[in-house]
């Protein structure tokens, strides 16, 4: 059998973007006290540009995302940690055999856990009792874990906190939008939005 490190380290792909963001442009042109639709088009763009900074400053996805995770192996132990918290669901645990076949883990040999609350930290994949991991071969990313992540599908499911934050940021880049690229780093924002982001930025990757 095929294993890593005792806590592996893999990539993650994003395979379904959020459908919506957690802030709507309604709620940027009042914070930024705009009340034309001229600049609808950035406001949208500056609205993303925060939420992927945030959501990588703090290490969380907010929006219901699907996201695949790729490991060169299985871990040491009996745990696969699952970033970008809080975990929904684990859709599917792939890996390709020695012959290079892709097979589907049974789920009834693991258990997920997925800790809940607006601070939530990393779920994980648990081997269930008396099994094993089965045998891989030895390419790159031949265990491949596929699930959601996110606070819900709706903007009103995504902590205030958070919420707030993006505003923040998204009201910085709006007033320095002709000397200031959005998403470029996290020190260009306010700190206020810091500091509100602080208190969700998850402990690990």
């Amino acid at each position: 059998m095929r294993t890593g490190s005792r806590d592996l380290v893999g990539t993650t792909t994003l395979v379904t973007a959020p459908l919506v963001e957690p802030v709507t442009v309604a709620e940027a042109k009042n914070h930024v006290r705009v009340d034309t639709d001229d600049d609808d088009a950035l406001l949208r763009r500056l609205i993303e540009a925060g939420r992927l900074e945030a959501e990588a400053y703090t290490r969380r996805s907010f929006i219901t995302t699907t996201w695949r995770l790729d490991l060169d192996g299985w871990p040491c132990g009996r745990v696969i940690h699952i970033p970008n918290p809080p975990l929904l669901a684990v859709t599917s645990v792939k890996y390709d055999d020695p012959a290079g076949d892709e097979q589907t883990l049974d789920p009834a040999s693991y258990t997920v856990d997925a800790p809940v609350g607006p601070r939530a930290e990393r779920g994980r994949v648990v081997l269930a009792s008396g099994t094993s991991w089965p045998t891989t071969g030895y390419e790159p990313n031949s265990v491949r874990v596929e699930y959601t992540a996110g606070y819900g599908t709706d903007p009103t499911d995504v902590p205030d906190g958070l919420r707030h934050a993006i505003l923040l940021m998204v009201g910085e880049l709006y007033e320095r939008r002709a000397i200031v690229t959005p998403g470029v780093s996290l020190a260009a924002n306010p700190l206020a939005a810091e500091r509100l982001l602080n208190a969700y930025r998850s402990l690990r990757w």
